[in-house]
C-alpha cells in the first residue's frame, strides 16, 4: 500500500525547522493529557511517539530530534510528567525513533505500512539496547512490549494516516471521518467506566482483607511519580504526637537507586528485585513523646517510633486502595542506606517498604483468636 505523500529533509539553517519542532512539542502537550484520560494510557499508548515519529518521517530526522529532546522536558516542566528519574531515557528511546525515522524517509522516499513496522521494530530493538547497557532495567524493556504493544500500533497506523491523510477525500474522508469519531466514542465510553469503577474503588474493609506481604512483584507493571505522591501525600493525614509528623521517605524509582537499595535488603533481595519502586521510612528523634527537649514519659523516643508505624500503616492501606501491594522489610542496612540517600544522623531508620503489583495471589496467614490478643473487662 504506496503513497505519494510528500518527504521532506529540513536542516538546521531553515526557520522551518524551528517552526515545526514547535508545532509538534505543542501536540505533545496536549496529547498525553487526552490520552491520560484512559488509566494507564500514557504508558500504554506511548503518545510522544506518535508525534515524533511522524514529524521526523515527514520533515527529517532534525525536525524530529529537536522535538524528541524538547517534549519530555516541556512536558516535566509544565505537568511533573514524565518523572526526573525516566526523563532521561525517554530521551534517548525519542530520539533513536527520530533518527530512524528521517533516516528511513530518506532512503525509501515513500510511505508505507511495512517501512513503518520496520521503523518502529528497529527503534524499539535499538532503544532496548542502550537501555540496558545504560541501566540493565530489563524489565522497563520487557514493558515496552508487553505492556505498550497497542502504543506500537498505534505509531504505525496513526503514522500512516497522519501521512496519507490527503487520499482520503469525498466518500473516503467521510468513512475515516466516522472510525475515528467511533474510536474516539469507544475509548471515551471505555474511559469513563474506568474511572466510574476507580472512583467507587473497593470498600475499606476489602482493603483491609486483601492487604498481603507481598514478596514476589509483577515486572511488567509501573507506577508513575505522580501515583506515589499521591500515595505519600495520604499519609499525611495519620496521627502523630501532637502532629509532629516525624516520619520521612526516601523514594528509590530510578535504576540506580532501585539496585542500591535492593542489595541493601538482605535476604529480601530476591523478592522484591521486580518491585519498581523502594520506600525508606525514617523518623525524626527529639520529636514525637517530647516537650521543649525532654522526654515526657519513658518511652522518650518509642514514641516517634510509634508515630513511623502509624504513617506506615496509612502508607500500604492507601496503596492497597490504590491497587499497589507492599512489603515491610525490617532486614536492611540502615548505614548503607543512610549514605546512598544522605539521610541525616537525627533520623532513624526503621524500614524499606517495596511497592509494587502482586505477581500472583498471595494466601491469607492464619490469625490468632480474637481472645488471645482482647480482654475484655
Amino acid at each position: 500500500m504506496e503513497a505519494t505523500a510528500r518527504l521532506y529533509t529540513l536542516n538546521y539553517d531553515e526557520a522551518k525547522t524551528y517552526l515545526w519542532a514547535t508545532v509538534f512539542v505543542a501536540c505533545n502537550l496536549v496529547l498525553p493529557q487526552l490520552f491520560h484520560l484512559i488509566p494507564q494510557g500514557g504508558v500504554i499508548f506511548a503518545p510522544l511517539s506518535l508525534v515524533i515519529l511522524a514529524g521526523a518521517y515527514k520533515f527529517g530526522w532534525k525536525v524530529g530530534l529537536l522535538a524528541a529532546l524538547a517534549s519530555p522536558l516541556v512536558n516535566h516542566l509544565l505537568t511533573g510528567l514524565p518523572a526526573m528519574a525516566t526523563m532521561t531515557m525517554m530521551m534517548v528511546k525519542l530520539s533513536i525513533l527520530a533518527l530512524v525515522a528521517g533516516l528511513a524517509a530518506q532512503r525509501f522516499k515513500t510511505v508505507t505500512l511495512p517501512i513503518l513496522v520496520g521503523v518502529v521494530l528497529t527503534s524499539l530493538a535499538l532503544g532496548a539496547l542502550v537501555e540496558l547497557i545504560l541501566t540493565g532495567a530489563i524489565a522497563s524493556v520487557i514493558a515496552d512490549v508487553t505492556i505498550g504493544w497497542p502504543g506500537l500500533i498505534l505509531q504505525v497506523v496513526g503514522t500512516w494516516l497522519i501521512l496519507n491523510i490527503h487520499r482520503f477525500t469525498g466518500k473516503g474522508a467521510m468513512l475515516l471521518a466516522a472510525a475515528t469519531m467511533l474510536s474516539l466514542g469507544a475509548c471515551a465510553q471505555k474511559s469513563e467506566k474506568a474511572q466510574e469503577d476507580a472512583t467507587a474503588g473497593p470498600s475499606f474493609d476489602e482493603v483491609l482483607t486483601s492487604r498481603r506481604s507481598v514478596r514476589s512483584y509483577d515486572a511488567t507493571k509501573k507506577i508513575t511519580e505522580q501515583e506515589v505522591r499521591e500515595l505519600l501525600t495520604a499519609t499525611q493525614e495519620a496521627p502523630s504526637w501532637a502532629n509532629q509528623e516525624p516520619t520521612k521517605y526516601y523514594v528509590a524509582m530510578s535504576a540506580e537507586k532501585l539496585a542500591a537499595v535492593q542489595d541493601l535488603v538482605g535476604g529480601n533481595k530476591d523478592r522484591i528485585k521486580e518491585a519498581p519502586v523502594l520506600i525508606v521510612s525514617t523518623y525524626e528523634r527529639g520529636k514525637s513523646g517530647f516537650f521543649q527537649g525532654n522526654a515526657t514519659n519513658e518511652v522518650g523516643d518509642g514514641w516517634g517510633a510509634y508515630d513511623n508505624g502509624l504513617s506506615n500503616c496509612y502508607l500500604i492501606l492507601k496503596a492497597r486502595a490504590m491497587g499497589f501491594d507492599t512489603l515491610i522489610m525490617g532486614m536492611r542496612d540502615a548505614d548503607g542506606l543512610r549514605k546512598v540517600f544522605d539521610i541525616p544522623e537525627s533520623e532513624t531508620i526503621m524500614a524499606v517498604i517495596s511497592l509494587g503489583y502482586r505477581a500472583g495471589e498471595p494466601q491469607r496467614p492464619a490469625r490468632r483468636p480474637l481472645d488471645d490478643i482482647v480482654k475484655f473487662y
